[in-house]
Parts: structure tokens; sequence; C-alpha cells
């Protein structure tokens, strides 16, 4: 990273910290952030300026809350050049950051203004995570959705079992994940390639597929993968609150897979999966609480 852009690195992060710590007194100072943030966004000569900015605007927004309204078009107007940019890797990477800074706004602008834009919304992640190769494109499709069900969930009922489905294909994956072996000279493998290699095939020696068990020191998992098992844990926790009776089919399977990840490495994925089983149960008693729902089978 160059002087420049640390330096650019760093003055955003202090803007960020400025708007998290004032909170609602970041008001008044709106219409000057707003336009000095957008003109960066269009006009920054690189990428790494543009995703500051764009990073930025959502902390601003965090801030402000439904003050940020009444710039939201002008804002939506250059986010728009991104949630729908090609899927090139700068197109990725602010692709990205622009739906995170979509998910503050779903979370942060009320009910009245976000509704009608929340069917739009649902479709650009449904129709990006079709296609999400990367774990950072991923989680924060997943946060989105979370967001959506805290403001208008109606928007995902039409979609519910394909979002979760595909939450849990990502707690299942063993992507990013690399073996460690005490001796260097044998060969490291992902774990996700053998798996996908194996599929179908009865191996004559399963040696040659698993490698040599009693030689591997460690598992490590790319950072970008334990944060997209944490988040989806989050999102999870998200939809079984927010969702009612609707997520009612995904209760069982949604607990199963907390279960599954409570002893995992890493803590963030340990903690996630606590918090996870700990709103299926809330969610769950909610609902029988206020709908009189019977109960059977695993949760009896």
């Amino acid at each position: 990273m160059s002087t420049q852009s640390a330096a650019l690195t760093r003055t955003y992060y202090a803007l960020e910290s400025f708007c998290e710590n004032m909170g609602d007194k970041i008001v008044p100072y709106l219409p000057d952030l707003v336009e000095k943030l957008v003109v960066m966004i269009a006009n920054s000569p690189t990428v790494h300026g543009k995703e500051l900015a764009i990073s930025a605007l959502g902390a601003v927004s965090n801030a402000a809350e439904d003050a940020i309204v009444p710039f939201l078009g002008q804002v939506m107007e250059h986010l728009k050049v991104y949630l729908t940019a090609p899927d090139s890797a700068d197109g990725i990477r602010l692709k990205t950051i622009s739906i995170d800074t979509l998910s503050v706004f779903a979370r942060k602008i009320g009910k009245e203004t976000f509704s009608p834009m929340a069917a739009e919304c649902v479709q650009l992640g449904i129709a990006n995570l079709n296609n999400a190769d990367d774990p950072d494109m991923r989680r924060c499709i997943y946060s989105l959705f979370g967001a959506i069900s805290s403001t208008c969930p109606e928007a995902l009922y039409p979609v519910l079992d394909g979002i979760v489905k595909r939450m849990f294909e990502s707690l299942d994956s063993t992507e990013g994940m690399t073996t460690e072996y005490k001796d260097s000279s044998v060969m490291r493998f992902d774990l996700d390639d053998s798996v996908e290699e194996g599929q179908g095939e009865e191996s004559d020696d399963e040696d040659e597929v698993l490698g040599d068990y009693e030689n591997i020191e460690g598992i490590t998992v790319e950072n970008g993968y334990l944060e997209e098992k944490g988040d989806t844990l989050t999102s999870l926790c998200e939809l079984a609150d927010n969702m009612g009776t609707h997520f009612v089919p995904y209760y069982e399977e949604t607990f199963g897979h907390g279960l599954k990840l409570v002893d995992y490495t890493a803590p963030l994925v340990r903690r996630g999966s606590i918090l996870c089983m700990t709103h299926v149960c809330n969610a769950l008693h909610k609902v029988i609480t206020q709908h009189n729902f019977q109960v059977s089978g695993w949760l009896v």
C-alpha cells in the first residue's frame, strides 16, 4: 500500500469513528458530508478510494438513521452503478461494499421509505447470490437479507426457502480450508477440492484421497470464509427473530447447524453458533406463545 493510500485509509477510518461516536449529532453536517462522499465515489481514480467513500456513507447513514432520507436519491444514483457492475475483480469489490451500505439503509431509513425498494433489493441479492463465488460477497448478501427481514420481512416470504438453503450450504462448506502437515515434504491439499474430486468415485486407496492423517498438524481456514460463516449465523439469527411463523420449517435445521459448529476452531464461529441456537429457541418460544403453535418431534 502506498503512503498516499495508507493516509487515505486512516482518514476514512477516522471519519467512520467520528460518525460512530457522534450518533445523531452528525445530522447538521450531513449536507457537506454526503456531497463530498458522493463526489469521491464518482471521481476517485482508484477502486480503494471508491470503497472507502462508500463504506463511509454507510457509517454516516448508520449514525444519522432516517435523517439520511433526504439524500437517499442522490446516494442511490451513484450506488446503483456499482450494485449492477460486471463481476470483474474491481467490480466485485465495489459491489460488495455497496451491498453492505445498502444493508445499512434497510435497517435505518424506516419501513415507509424502504418498502418501495424492498422487492428490488431482494431480487438484487438473489441475482448476485446465484453467481457469488466470493465469500465476502455472500456474507454481505446474507446480511442484506437479514436487514430486510428487520424492516420488510414480507418481501422475503416468496424466496425464503432458497435463501435459507444457501445459508446452510455456506455453513457446511469446506471452501478455504487447507491442511497443515508436520512433515513439510508432504503435499498440502485443499479440502474443498478433495471433496469435489472424490464425489461419485470410490478410491482403491483412501490414503491417496485423504492423505496421511497421522502427519496432519492442523487445518487452516482463510479469514474470508470464517467471516462468511460468522455472518451467516448472524443473519440466520435475524431471520429467526423477524420472519415469525414463516421460519418455523427451518428451526430444527438451523438449530442443528448451530450445534454442529459449537466446537469450531474459530471463536467467531463458535460465538455465532451459540447465538444462533439461542435465537432459535427464543423465536420458537415467541411463536408458541403468540400463535398457539403446537410443537412436536425434536422440540418435545
